[in-house]
Order: structure tokens, then sequence, then C-alpha cells
């Protein structure tokens, strides 16, 4: 596990606090109440903190889709909710970041990664 200090120490404090902004803070909260918190985090989110956590999103997602495509629907066991909860979480995300800042440089990649989602539904 990689932590605050180390990020610190390697790369800078600066880095450190993005990451850590973005970094859900209740992980022993059950699934869906800590994904609503995060969603709600991100309404507060700097400009830095929303293109650090669309990227994060957007890597996270392309792994799901193409994983998907590969695997079917076995590949949502991975996670400590349904395929519907998965799905919807990632596009409210990626919607709320939309909300936020529509003319975000990754906004082309997650209204393309929404759309993908919906194939998967």
């Amino acid at each position: 596990m990689v932590t605050r200090g180390m990020l610190a120490e390697r790369f800078s404090k600066n880095v450190a606090d993005l990451v850590e902004s973005v970094t859900e803070q209740q992980k022993d909260l059950e699934w869906e109440k800590r994904k609503h918190e995060a969603l709600e985090h991100i309404k507060t989110f700097s400009r830095d903190s929303l293109l650090v956590k669309s990227a994060d999103i957007i890597s996270n997602v392309s792994e799901i889709i193409e994983d998907y495509r590969k695997e079917g629907p076995n590949i949502f066991r991975r996670f400590n909710a349904p395929k519907e909860k998965v799905v919807r979480h990632y596009k409210e995300t990626m919607e709320t970041i939309l909300s936020r800042w529509p003319e975000i440089p990754f906004a082309e990649d997650l209204n393309l990664l929404i759309s993908a989602l919906k194939t998967i539904e």
C-alpha cells in the first residue's frame, strides 16, 4: 500500500495532498454509503482534483468495459455491489465531474465512457 508519506517523499507534498483529496476517506463504510459520500465529495473538488479523479475514473471504467467485453458479467464479482449499482455509480461520478466542469479537458473521454457503460447496463 502506498502511503501519503511515500507520495510526499517521492513526488511532493502537493502531489500527496492532491491524491489525498480524491481518495475515499471512510473505507470501512458499506459500499453504497461510501460511494454516495465519494460522489458528494466530488462536488467540492478543485479543478486539479477533478482532473486527477477523471483520470482515475477513465482508467477504471475503460478496464471494466474491456474486461466485460472479454469475460462478460462475471467481472462484477470483484465488486462489493451488483453490476447495476457499479455501473450507475461510475455514470453518476462522470456526470458529476462534467456538471462541475463542463469544459474539463477529459470531457470527450468521460462522455464516451458514459455512453459505453449504457451498453452494458
